[in-house]
């Protein structure tokens, strides 16, 4: 094993053991603060980061959809999934760290090296899969949980609400 590979190794376990050991410490103490401002980067980037405690059992979404849609020089529309590298559709029951990890990455603006290299390698890959694509919008379509206070009043079990990203050109390489 190369001498590379050994210290991405270490330094990876170091911390995530940083996290497991000096993570449970309160959030209303100063250290318990302190230590979260410092590990909640690492912990939303890997999937990790929690504002919830273990007695928290209510679940905010129940769907999420991503997905793009692509025009060429005519205007004309095309649907792609949203996962790579082949653009497939993300099934929600599946692979579900992928909905958490598409809300991450571009409702956190610590992830924004992250959202911009996805871009960069959606706008590729479609470059290659269609070479007549001019740009692409990213959309989310959320299914939020209501409140039961909201419920109560009269609102919907849950609602839906999408954004969209975009539009971004398609290009190779993107200059920095």
């Amino acid at each position: 094993m190369s001498l590379n590979r050994k210290v991405i190794i270490i330094l990876f376990s170091t911390i995530i053991s940083a996290n497991m050991l000096l993570g449970i410490a309160p959030l209303s103490t100063n250290i318990g603060r302190s230590i979260s401002k410092r590990l909640d980067p690492i912990r939303w980037t890997i999937g990790l980061g929690q504002k919830w405690d273990m007695f928290h059992s209510i679940p905010t979404h129940h769907s999420l959809r991503v997905y793009l849609t692509a025009n060429d020089a005519s205007g004309k529309e095309y649907r792609y999934g949203a996962g790579l590298p082949s653009l497939r559709e993300i099934s929600p029951r599946k692979l579900i760290r992928y909905h958490y990890t598409f809300l991450r990455l571009f409702n956190d603006p610590l992830n924004k090296s992250f959202k911009e290299s996805y871009i960069e390698s959606i706008s590729q890959t479609l470059l290659k899969t269609d070479p007549r694509l001019r740009q692409f919008t990213i959309h989310f379509d959320h299914g939020r949980i209501n409140t039961l206070e909201s419920i109560r009043k009269g609102a919907n079990i849950a609602t839906t609400r999408v954004e969209k990203f975009g539009p971004y050109k398609v290009q190779g390489k993107m200059k920095r």
